[in-house]
């Protein structure tokens, strides 16, 4: 069954899509992939401070890409120390955030609901799989998702869309993905699938409403 009071989450799917991708709304999915970080659940983790700390132990400012990629792909040029380091920060911050991480009785109810429709679910995340599957855990969603992509894999959204487009053996067109990042549109377009990017909201914690919303509307 459906929650009611997800209607008032703070976007309507229609509203929000006319705003972004006009997607056809009546268009049926097989799969939906999903990012964590910023699209499942806005953590607080303060990646602009993060930032800062790791322009002191690098030596640089990063460019906007996201620092796993960075490092995953320039890590080679840079003092190993350094780099050791940095991903020592990274780590302790995103250990932090999916110990912080509280359910959410809509996301839970809406992963089940979406699973028990027939949906293909699954997620790829920027995280390693230490800190992903307990996050996940935490929000009461692991057990409705196929599978997890992490940067074990690989730190290339393109990549990690590719993988689990793959796994989950779908056509690309009956994908839907949701992401945050200006990486994860350029990853999608890249690849020719729908996505719907969630609006930045660094003062907010918690599952975004908007994500509440659009998935509501997909049952």
């Amino acid at each position: 069954m459906k929650v009611s009071y997800l209607k008032k989450a703070l976007y309507s799917v229609k509203e929000y899509f006319s705003k972004c991708q006009g997607l056809e709304l009546r268009k049926r999915y097989d799969a939906l992939i999903l990012d964590i970080d910023g699209t499942m659940v806005r953590t607080g983790i303060d990646w602009g401070l993060i930032r800062k700390k790791l322009r002191e132990v690098l030596g640089l400012d990063l460019p906007p890409y996201p620092i796993a990629e960075y490092l995953s792909q320039h890590g080679n040029a840079l003092p190993q120390d350094r780099v050791r380091l940095a991903e020592k920060l990274v780590k302790e911050e995103e250990l932090g955030s999916a110990l912080s991480v509280e359910r959410d009785p809509r996301l839970t109810t809406l992963m089940k609901d979406l699973k028990n429709a027939g949906y293909l679910i699954a997620i790829v995340t920027l995280r390693d799989e230490e800190t992903a599957r307990p996050l996940l855990e935490r929000l009461g969603c692991l057990c409705y998702v196929d599978l997890v992509v992490t940067r074990e894999v690989s730190t290339s959204r393109v990549e990690q869309l590719k993988e689990a487009i793959r796994l989950l053996r779908t056509d690309p067109k009956a994908v839907l993905f949701f992401g945050d990042h200006f990486t994860d549109r350029e990853a999608a377009n890249k690849l020719n699938i729908d996505y719907v990017l969630m609006p930045k909201r660094d003062d907010v914690k918690g599952v975004p409403p908007e994500l509440a919303s659009f998935l509501y509307n997909l049952l």
